[in-house]
């Protein structure tokens, strides 16, 4: 465990390092690049350096890079795996027979885009990053190799979502599906995110948590049968995580008069509280994270936001102790129940 506290800690040390060398007169965009740079190859170095054991479904995904690689036309087409995913690891498999090499290059794939929109769209990068690892997202790319790449693929979308691009993020959210046929959920993500925080989006979202609530075992059964067969129902503790994130919302939407952004954060706003309404589901059904992440993921910016505008007010010293401590105990809590098959941690070379 100690090795994925120490790469939380780093991440603070280069946000100190960050201030210091604006202190010092530097170009900010120029020590923005460097500094983020570095954090963001350490942590992509964490995630492609690790054994194939690091990960609960690694194993399986290296035997499956083997077969791929040697695989007949028939057998290739046949393969489970979305069409996307098998198409790059056949390319991978044709530059190089290492498997260590293949989750370098999936690590990285992972990772970039990630970077790519923390590093345009959060006006606090490093508090974004350590969001990121404490959430569980970082976690969740050790051990999901296809849902990363179409998670990484849905980052890029996130362009074109502010931009009003609809058929460019309609065409990036299809390509991610075939990475991982879960980033279809993502498509509404672009209206949603155009609307704005009202009373009567507030109500609707309310309503529809009712009825979700009523009714998730049957329509968990039906997601279930028609995208993820073999999966069945499972009572989680994805309950104490569903209080956890309403918590965070009501503390956002108190906060959100003093929020710059309007349209910007008014759609992560709303893209987060989808996230938090379908982790109902998630409490009967642990498949259900899958879509709950694509959606979710976006408290990264949006609480980044919220510490933002609050800068030059007394509880924004007060608010970011609280952040930090909570932060760090929830990232413990997270590891010690290593959901993903982390622990511990062994490179490869050992």
């Amino acid at each position: 465990m100690g090795i994925y506290i120490l790469n939380l800690l780093m991440i603070g040390f280069y946000s100190l390092g960050y201030s210091f060398l604006r202190q010092m007169g530097l170009s900010e965009k120029a020590v923005k690049r460097l500094v983020f740079g570095i954090a963001m190859l350490q942590m992509t170095l964490l995630v492609g350096l690790r054994g194939i054991h690091v990960g609960v479904d690694v194993p399986g995904y290296v035997r499956n890079f083997h077969f791929i690689r040697d695989a007949t036309l028939d057998q290739f087409l046949l393969h489970r795996f979305e069409i996307g995913y098998k198409s790059l690891t056949k390319l991978i498999g044709i530059l190089t027979s290492r498997e260590q090499t293949f989750l370098v290059i999936i690590a990285i794939i992972s990772m970039l885009p990630l970077g790519r929109m923390i590093y345009r769209h959060s006006r606090m990068p490093f508090l974004s990053l350590a969001l990121y690892i404490c959430f569980g997202f970082y976690s969740f790319i050790f051990s999901g190799l296809r849902q990363a790449i179409a998670l990484a693929i849905t980052y890029i979308s996130y362009d074109f979502i502010k931009k009003r691009q609809l058929w460019k993020f309609t065409l990036t959210i299809l390509v991610a599906s075939t990475f991982h046929k879960s980033a279809i959920f993502f498509l509404p993500a672009y209206f949603i995110a155009q609307l704005k925080v009202t009373i009567p989006i507030l109500l609707v979202i309310f309503n529809l948590n009712l009825v979700w609530y009523v009714f998730r075992r049957q329509i968990v059964t039906m997601v279930i049968n028609r995208f993820f067969e073999g999966y069945s129902l499972v009572e989680t503790g994805a309950k104490t995580w569903f209080l956890f994130s309403l918590f965070i919302l009501v503390v956002c939407l108190f906060f959100h008069k003093e929020l710059d952004g309007e349209q910007e954060t008014d759609g992560l706003y709303l893209l987060v509280a989808t996230g938090v309404s379908l982790m109902l589901f998630a409490t009967i059904a642990t498949n259900a994270m899958r879509i709950v992440n694509y959606y979710y993921v976006y408290i990264i910016l949006l609480i980044p936001e919220i510490m933002y505008s609050l800068r030059r007010k007394h509880i924004f010293v007060l608010g970011g102790y609280i952040l930090l401590g909570g932060m760090i105990l929830l990232y413990i809590w997270s590891l010690s129940k290593d959901g993903y098959g982390i622990l511990p941690y062994v490179p490869f070379w050992k």
